[in-house]
């Protein structure tokens, strides 16, 4: 169920996060730093959604043990809102190149 939240959440800023390095990354050397992260953050969710895609596909057949629900829907389900996301901090990581704020939904 988290999964479905992720890509809607990262969109309007919503995740909780804490500033530890705020005056460090004023620095001009660090300023490239949230964008590598948010792009490091996006090959890492396009290769969950990559593995749960193909875990989904190799245990169609497989399912719950007392109610016999098959896991894949929500395989699929995980592998999408991966894969998702994983566009949505690719998007995060090109606005904070181009030194526009990440998300200005919600939270403004």
């Amino acid at each position: 169920i988290i999964f479905l939240a992720l890509p809607y959440t990262a969109w309007v800023g919503a995740h909780i996060s804490v500033d530890l390095f705020e005056k460090q990354l004023d620095r001009p050397w660090l300023r490239f730093l949230p964008a590598a992260l948010s792009f490091v953050g996006a090959a890492l969710f396009a290769l969950i959604a990559w593995r749960v895609l193909l875990e989904a596909l190799a245990t169609l057949n497989q399912t719950s043990n007392m109610l016999r629900m098959p896991h894949y829907p929500f395989r699929f389900a995980v592998a999408f809102c991966s894969l998702v996301f994983a566009v949505v901090m690719s998007i995060q990581g090109w606005q904070a190149l181009r030194h526009r704020p990440v998300s200005n939904g919600m939270h403004k």
